[in-house]
């Protein structure tokens, strides 16, 4: 076996190494059996963020994320390591885990890069038809 392709073999083991230990010390992998009031939470912030009439607003400063329902009178703060529930004659605090914190804000994140996607569009789509109204406009008084 050739020098170099010992020195390969011996830099792969490293970084196999490296990579299972990372793994096993990053506790977003670590599988702990979730609680039920974390799951009932969790269901609940993901129905709420995909209901339209639900207001998403995100505090970068603070990282807190809400979701506020008017209809249904509730509103959702979560943070990184819980979810305060909050209506007109309760409030639950649960306690979440980094796993589930992480999967809530990215779904959130998605749902808000989408709702303002779709703002963008409408009002580019306003703009264009305005702009095609102008012209229409413009047209009509050199015909005249």
């Amino acid at each position: 076996m050739t020098t170099a392709k010992l020195a390969h073999q011996l830099k792969r083991f490293a970084q196999r190494t490296a990579i299972k230990v990372s793994r096993a010390t990053n506790p977003l992998n670590y599988k702990e059996p979730y609680e039920e009031s974390e799951l009932e939470a969790a269901t609940l912030f993901r129905r709420m963020i995909k209901d339209p009439e639900s207001e998403l607003l995100t505090n970068p400063i603070s990282n807190k994320y809400y979701v506020k329902n008017d209809n249904l009178r509730i509103l959702l703060i979560m943070t990184e390591c819980e979810i305060v529930i909050i209506n007109h004659i309760f409030g639950y605090n649960v306690h979440i885990s980094q796993k589930t914190f992480w999967n809530l804000h990215s779904s959130f994140i998605k749902k808000v890069e989408h709702r303002r996607n779709l703002m963008e569009a409408e009002y580019k789509n306003n703009v264009k038809h305005s702009l095609q109204t102008i012209i229409k406009r413009i047209d009509e008084t050199e015909e005249k």
